[in-house]
């Protein structure tokens, strides 16, 4: 048996064929609009940075190890702004501006953030293009908890590339590709989980780029949480 299809029969619900298409046109099934599911944790994120899920913050340090002060970093996926609480904790200097599909979760974010220093707009992971034209450029982009969500790696990685030269990503790795649908028992809705394989991986890269995949610290190793570099290739 499968590892997909072990899964499929430990939780009992469906598992969304569609999520492992190559196209996004449609409905958006993973997205969760209602905010409930990490709500609760967001004002201690805003008074104490330091209290990300640790492996959170393993994709943030490194995503900052990278980058130089005064840089513009975009954050895709931002929520309710914590990547932004915590870069400008331990990487003062940045220019952060952050981009949400959830309408909800912009509002959120500026009321948690209503000074300057802080910059969130509405931004969808597959339409970067236009979040590029009127905001950018960028000298780096930061996507955590976005793409376990998303059924296609291929077009996220190369909309991301496209709209800066260094990419940090956050995403489950696995033995194969699996999309499962889950119950979240905080908001009561299903969303889903996608873990992605190696070969899927590779074969998701944009040309042009080096890439390297980095696991969590020794104290989550086996955690299937990891961090994606890509890195633009100098001529």
């Amino acid at each position: 048996m499968s590892r997909y299809e072990f899964l499929r029969r430990l939780t009992g619900l469906a598992i969304d064929e569609a999520m492992r298409a190559d196209s996004v046109a449609g409905s958006r099934p993973w997205e969760n609009e209602s905010l409930k599911q990490n709500q609760p944790g967001v004002p201690d994120w805003v008074e104490r940075p330091e209290t990300i899920d640790p492996k959170i913050r393993a994709s943030l340090k490194l995503f900052a190890s990278l980058l130089e002060p005064g840089q513009r970093v975009l954050d895709v996926g931002c929520f309710a702004g914590y990547c932004s609480d915590w870069l400008r904790a331990n990487r003062p200097g940045l220019r952060y501006f952050g981009v949400d599909v959830s309408p909800a979760a912009v509002a959120l974010a500026k009321r948690l953030h209503p000074t300057r220093e802080h910059d969130f707009h509405e931004g969808d992971l597959f339409r970067l293009e236009s979040t590029v034209e009127a905001h950018g450029p960028f000298d780096a982009a930061l996507c955590l908890r976005v793409v376990i969500h998303c059924p296609s790696l291929y077009q996220a990685l190369h909309e991301l590339t496209d709209a800066a030269p260094i990419v940090v990503v956050g995403l489950r790795v696995g033995e194969e590709d699996t999309a499962v649908e889950m119950l979240d028992t905080v908001s009561g809705e299903r969303v889903f989980h996608r873990t992605y394989c190696p070969r899927t991986i590779a074969a998701s890269m944009p040309l042009g780029f080096d890439w390297d995949l980095v696991h969590g610290p020794e104290r989550f190793r086996g955690s299937d949480y990891s961090s994606l570099v890509l890195r633009e290739r100098r001529a």
